[in-house]
């Protein structure tokens, strides 16, 4: 029995679902199933009633269910202390790509004054990677846009930004001072790989409405503008994650709201759920608190 299948065990316990539990754990569906049917094997009797529908724990499984979690829970406060040990003064930090520049002033400059001995670790990735960092230990704090998953927790609503549509001066729509769902029949649209769960949203409003509309493809932050730039196209983004970037025949137009959406995307310091911060993580957390206490805006300072 090795401590990855009892996490897996763990992870299937939650989500009763194969799918679900092989993309939270980052690995595919067919490598979870092999790994705990290896272990049922070794233990000789099953842990899970397989359906159509999902998995269900069977007896077996439920009374073990307590050693398991007992288990998972020792050996992730154990990592938490080495790792506190190693990395001891050291805040590791993680954000979306474009969050420090899209920040009216440095993110560090007040809690270094506060904390001159404080040594900080900043990276940058997609946000849909963000939980990954987190989970296996290269970073304590993340910021990153909304929604948080289950497994994460949020200490502070750091931004709340109005989503934009953004395209080339020269594209028909340009001259438009709000855009509607209505107005992207037959357009081609350029998702965002970072904004998914906006994606999603303002999808699901043109199908409901029965807007015709062609998902030209999907791009990474660097490529956003360039591609914007250059084709006859429609993407969305907050503008102030590209306000540094010097792209002037790109224009960023307002999406225009109704009573059922409320085209925002919020940014949230988050951490894992249930793990106790190191001091000068959380004291990075108590100074982001204590900004937002005193600016009472919701942004950041």
């Amino acid at each position: 029995m090795e401590l990855r299948q009892i996490q897996y065990v763990m992870q299937l316990f939650k989500d009763s679902n194969i799918t679900r539990a092989s993309h939270k754990l980052f690995i595919s569906q067919q490598g979870l199933s092999k790994s705990i049917n290896r272990l049922e094997d070794e233990l000789g009797f099953p842990l899970f009633e397989r359906s159509a529908s999902g998995v269900v724990p069977t007896e077996a499984g439920l009374s073990l269910y307590h050693y398991f979690d007992k288990v998972a829970s020792s050996y992730q406060d154990l990592e938490q202390a080495i790792d506190d040990l190693k990395q001891k003064h050291l805040l590791k930090v993680i954000a979306y790509q474009g969050f420090a520049l899209s920040c009216s002033k440095g993110l560090y400059p007040q809690y270094k004054e506060l904390y001159p001995g404080s040594r900080i670790q900043y990276e940058e990735d997609d946000n849909d990677m963000i939980p990954d960092h987190l989970q296996n230990r290269k970073a304590d704090l993340a910021f990153m846009f909304e929604p948080i998953p289950r497994i994460l927790q949020s200490y502070q609503m750091i931004r709340r930004d109005p989503i934009c549509a953004v395209m080339n001066r020269t594209h028909p729509l340009a001259l438009k001072r709000r855009i509607s769902v209505s107005d992207l029949h037959c357009q081609q649209l350029l998702l965002l790989n970072q904004l998914q769960a906006f994606n999603e949203q303002i999808l699901k409003d043109a199908d409901s409405q029965g807007i015709t509309y062609a998902v030209y493809g999907s791009s990474g932050s660097s490529e956003f503008l360039p591609v914007l730039h250059t084709f006859d196209l429609i993407g969305f983004c907050p503008r102030e994650v590209f306000r540094h970037f010097n792209f002037p025949e790109v224009v960023f137009i307002p999406l225009k709201e109704d009573a059922h959406s409320n085209y925002h995307i919020e940014t949230h310091l988050v951490s894992l759920r249930d793990i106790i911060p190191a001091r000068e993580t959380q004291q990075y957390i108590d100074h982001i608190i204590s900004q937002h206490a005193e600016d009472g805006t919701g942004r950041e300072k």
